[in-house]
């Protein structure tokens, strides 16, 4: 009988420096770390993580990415183990996420590919 590997949990800056092209040393030391993850299904992460990647990576980073990469990244992200302390899905939380940066930022959201409600 074999051990069981720990899971590693992932913080919302190593998802941040992988899509940070000016990241340098950090974006390849978390792009090593990210492939490793997924090829040994021991990643995991927080829905904390995801909001905070998906606000900071399409608003925060020198070249941000779009709302749709973005989006597919979370959808992404939300098939290894997530921890969310309240009892709703990881598409509900980022389409309040996705609603709320409409009405606080004044930025259009696609909604048609993130959620339900109008921009």
């Amino acid at each position: 009988m074999s051990a069981r590997q720990p899971l590693e949990f992932v913080d919302t800056n190593v998802l941040l420096y992988y899509y940070d092209l000016s990241a340098g040393t950090k974006r390849q030391r978390a792009k090593e770390l990210l492939e490793r993850l997924w090829q040994s299904r021991l990643g995991c992460l927080s829905i904390q993580v995801l909001q905070e990647f998906y606000v900071n990576a399409t608003r925060k980073l020198a070249n941000p990415i779009g709302y749709k990469v973005a989006c597919q990244v979370v959808h992404d992200f939300s098939l290894w183990r997530v921890h969310s302390p309240l009892p709703v899905t990881t598409q509900a939380q980022i389409e309040w996420a996705a609603c709320w940066l409409v009405m606080m930022s004044g930025h259009r959201v696609d909604s048609s590919y993130a959620t339900d409600c109008d921009p």
